[in-house]
């Protein structure tokens, strides 16, 4: 008869100097509520409003497709969907990754500490996202369901090459010409 190993499980003690194996997730192991309320937050699920903006790519950042996203949907719009669904709601002044520009995070319990949904028709962040992208257009700060022009903010980012070529060729010189114009102002 083969021996076959069983791995200790996640509530039970190594017994060695480590500790049990479950600290991360043990409530118990944290210090105080000040943590105890930090590691709840970072539990929860991230929405970046870019995730069902229709007007991005999915390079970009959009998470969900074209026919059920928003046009241009910002992050206070999306905090109160998310609250009218009920749900708890963190903002965090977080860049989007691929865009540093866009700023505005919410963080968003989407299950319990026991692992039971919220609310259990929402039960994954696509179907909230789902959700959302249905309530944006609705929202009381919006025309037709299409953002105000005040609303629409989009971030160019300009490489300075380009912004060096379109200046040169703005004024008649070219690079080289600039280059040395700047020498002999140093001379």
């Amino acid at each position: 008869a083969a021996v076959t190993r069983v791995r200790p499980r996640p509530t039970q003690d190594r017994g060695d100097s480590r500790g049990p194996t479950h600290w991360r997730r043990c409530p118990a192991a944290f210090s105080g509520p000040a943590v105890m309320a930090e590691a709840d937050v970072s539990r929860w699920i991230v929405i970046h409003p870019i995730y069902m903006d229709s007007k991005s790519t999915i390079a970009e950042g959009r998470r969900i497709p074209i026919s059920k996203a928003c046009e241009r949907p910002t992050l206070l719009e999306v905090r109160d969907s998310v609250q009218s669904l009920k749900f708890e709601v963190v903002v965090e002044d977080k860049s989007y990754s691929r865009n540093f520009l866009l700023r505005g995070r919410l963080r968003v319990k989407l299950r319990n500490e026991d692992g039971t949904p919220v609310n259990p028709e929402i039960a994954t962040r696509r179907s909230l996202m789902y959700e959302i992208a249905k309530l944006v257009p609705k929202h009381q700060g919006r025309k037709n369901g299409k953002p105000t022009q005040e609303q629409i903010v989009v971030p160019k980012i300009e490489d300075d090459e380009k912004k060096g070529d379109a200046q040169a060729s703005s004024s008649g010189q070219s690079k080289k010409d600039k280059k040395k114009d700047k020498k002999k102002k140093k001379k």
